[in-house]
């Protein structure tokens, strides 16, 4: 009994095999397909570089055309619409990173800045455009910039907004330094006869700088207690003439002064004229004797 059983345990199991190998070859003609591949331009972006700005500011925008994935976008056009309040800046739309890209090239018509190409799987095209904003654009108006990105089957908006501010409130004051001008270097000329009674001399002195006045100051006492004369020019030079006399010795000294600052005194020089005494001043050390 026991081989009996065996022999048709074996007998079936042979038959289920048969059965198997009948059925498996029934479908010998079939092939798994793989999964289909696609472009996606679902991840581009685009930014501007100020959030806020002035009325006549140029902004610049930069839009980033991605495709993540993984077949060829042939067809791709992106389509930037500048709003009412922007101009567009002539020629200023570049292709200024391409990686794996076709570039068709750009074309402008109005507010509409349009360029098209191809994107390999897994590689971007960096778009960099200007536009400035108008002089009447309201303040607190916003100006959105869109682009339409395709990849000829499905399109991808992306956008960046600006606020038109006023200056007010937008600038820091701060203190307006000046630095003290440094002085001049003073010199005096030999003494010489001015063709008459009397004795001349020049007095001269270095350039501090551009513009600006000098002032100088002629004195009989180098502490310059008193002055003889006061004078400002725009030279360099002065001459004095002087007739002899018992105060025969001069004192000069120069400084300089621009928008309402002064150098400090330059050094102190002396000339010395003719002397001549009439013997009417106690305070020369001769008098007159009858």
């Amino acid at each position: 009994m026991a081989n009996r059983l065996n022999r048709a345990t074996i007998i079936a199991l042979i038959l289920t095999i048969c059965a198997l190998t009948i059925a498996l070859a029934s479908f010998s003609g079939l092939s798994v397909s793989a999964a289909p591949t696609a472009a996606d331009l679902s991840t581009s972006t685009k930014t501007v570089n100020k959030a806020e700005a002035l009325n006549d500011d140029t902004l610049s925008y930069t839009i980033i055309i991605s495709n993540s994935g993984d077949d060829t976008a042939n067809t791709v056009t992106m389509i930037d619409t500048l709003p009412t309040g922007l101009t567009y800046v002539a020629n200023s739309a570049a292709l200024v990173e391409a990686i794996n890209v076709i570039d068709n090239g750009f074309n402008v018509s109005g507010q509409q800045i349009t360029w098209s190409g191809g994107i390999g799987a897994d590689a971007h095209a960096t778009i960099e455009l200007q536009a400035t904003i108008g002089a009447g654009v309201a303040i607190s108006s916003v100006l959105t910039n869109s682009a339409a990105i395709s990849d000829g089957t499905n399109t991808y908006t992306v956008t960046a907004p600006t606020q038109v501010v006023s200056q007010t409130g937008n600038f820091i004051y701060l203190p307006v330094l000046f630095k003290t001008p440094l002085p001049p270097t003073i010199h005096v000329g030999p003494v010489t006869s001015d063709g008459g009674t009397g004795y001349q001399w020049t007095v001269s002195w270095n350039q501090v700088d551009d513009g600006g006045t000098y002032e100088i100051q002629e004195s009989r006492d180098s502490d310059f207690n008193t002055f003889v004369s006061v004078n400002t020019i725009a030279g360099l030079s002065k001459q004095y003439s002087q007739q002899p006399s018992a105060f025969n010795q001069f004192f000069y000294r120069v400084r300089y002064n621009i928008n309402g600052l002064s150098s400090p005194w330059s050094n102190v020089v002396n000339a010395i004229g003719a002397y001549e005494d009439n013997f009417s001043f106690n305070t020369t050390g001769w008098r007159k004797v009858r």
